[in-house]
C-alpha cells in the first residue's frame, strides 16, 4: 500500500506545482499588461505629446 500512497502523493505534488506555476505566469501577464497600459496612458497624455513635439522641434533646430 505504500507505493500507491507514494504515487498519489507524487501526483498531488505535481498537480500543485503545475497550479502554482500557472498562477505565477498569470500574475506576470497581468502585471505586464498593467505596465503596458500605464505606459500607453502616459504616452497618450496631452502633456507628453506636447513634450514630444518640443523635443522634436529642438532636435530639428539643432540639425540646421
Amino acid at each position: 500500500s505504500t507505493p500507491l500512497y507514494s504515487s498519489a502523493a507524487s501526483d498531488v505534488y505535481k498537480r500543485q506545482s503545475l497550479i502554482c506555476s500557472l498562477i505565477i505566469k498569470s500574475l506576470i501577464v497581468v502585471h505586464l499588461h498593467h505596465i503596458f497600459a500605464k505606459k500607453m496612458q502616459i504616452e497618450n497624455h496631452p502633456h507628453t505629446q506636447r513634450l514630444r513635439a518640443h523635443q522634436s522641434a529642438a532636435r530639428q533646430s539643432l540639425e540646421y
